[in-house]
């Protein structure tokens, strides 16, 4: 019924699919859903065994239900992040083990957010609430192509991240460094620890119960994604500076962090790389965050209060808490198009930006 009535709506077009799932009762779908095990690395569909079929809510609820060790709030620390990272990895190097047939792994989902039967913000997503990227996002990214697509306005080519705050550390430890270049060299304080390939260690099983975390980033179960993480082992910790470079067919990217100081600023901005802002009751988060002379976060708990000038007005708390150094706040514009001035105070700090409603 629902697959005839979609097609119906949709005036029986060409190239338009259903999918739905199955749970092993073959329906009606043309692209169905995995028929559920409740086993990380095994989502197969076997009811519909001519079919390609998709993988949804994957790399989440089999590592441990509604208490997943997938979900994993942007504030709980550089562990948490790197743990759903890996779950996320390492399923879906599982999971294309069912290649062809299987097209594609679904998240539930992309951001955080509320669901009904439980209480409080669910953190399954690479972005939390406010749309600040985890370092999932950047796994994602990561498998990209690396090359420049001008025809979409999207972030295309080559890219680079270091997914660790270099901060509080203790050593020996393992940096991951996402990318989707051919090699990449690791520096401390500019003095070189490794130059190497994508992580190409062996397939392996996750290891303890799934709930429990397995063993993340061992330098293996990255065979089958299009770009392997790079996992650089036995980096002894130094305050100062992490760099990144990634080569590319003899281009070089970098990125680099800083350890943290204890002198942080206020720095305003906002989710507008892509779509302007517009008068007339238009969206737009407000990005509060306390940083250091080098631009690093200060993952620090402090309270900041936002206030505007001009045709536009908070949507929510006008306080909020900062979360691993960032305050998020919703604003919405006015009828008339315009500047809007934005000023942050909090922790003896203060900190403006002037926004355009156009």
């Amino acid at each position: 019924m629902q697959n005839e009535t979609a097609k119906k709506e949709w005036g029986n077009r060409e190239n338009f699919f259903t999918g739905g799932d199955s749970y092993f009762v073959k329906a009606c779908w043309d692209v169905p859903y995995d028929d559920w095990n409740g086993d990380h690395g095994k989502r197969n569909n076997t009811t519909y065994p001519e079919n390609c079929f998709l993988i949804r809510e994957y790399g989440d609820y089999e590592y441990g239900g509604a208490n997943s060790s997938s979900r994993q709030l942007r504030g709980a620390g550089e562990k948490a992040l790197l743990q759903q990272a890996w779950n996320l990895q390492w399923s879906h190097n599982k999971n294309r083990a069912f290649s062809p047939r299987c097209i594609g792994d679904l998240t539930w989902a992309f951001y955080d957010g509320l669901a009904g039967a439980y209480h409080g913000i669910e953190a399954w997503g690479a972005a939390d609430i406010f749309r600040i990227p985890k370092f999932s996002y950047y796994f994602f990214q990561s498998q990209r192509s690396a090359e420049v697509n001008k025809e979409f306005n999207l972030p295309t080519g080559p890219m680079i991240y270091i997914a660790d705050y270099w901060d509080k550390k203790t050593s020996p430890s393992k940096v991951i460094v996402y990318s989707n270049c051919d090699e990449a060299a690791l520096y401390v304080n500019d003095k070189l620890i490794a130059k190497q390939k994508p992580d190409s260690q062996t397939e392996s099983d996750y290891g303890t119960e799934s709930d429990q975390g397995g063993k993340p980033f061992d330098g293996g179960n990255a065979n089958r994604l299009e770009h392997p993480p790079f996992t650089f082992f036995n980096v002894d910790f130094e305050k100062g500076k992490l760099k990144a470079v990634g080569y590319l067919k003899g281009k070089q990217i970098e990125d680099i962090r800083f350890t943290p100081t204890a002198k942080p600023v206020l720095k305003l901005t906002t989710n507008e790389s892509v779509k302007k802002w517009k008068a007339g009751g238009d969206l737009l988060f407000v990005y509060v965050s306390l940083v250091d002379e080098n631009g690093m976060l200060c993952d620090r708990e402090a309270t900041i209060q936002l206030t505007l000038s001009g045709d536009a007005k908070i949507i929510g708390p006008a306080q909020m808490k900062a979360e691993a150094g960032i305050a998020s706040f919703l604003i919405q514009s006015g009828k008339k198009a315009g500047h809007v001035e934005a000023e942050a105070q909090g922790e003896n700090l203060s900190g403006k930006i002037t926004l355009t409603a156009n």
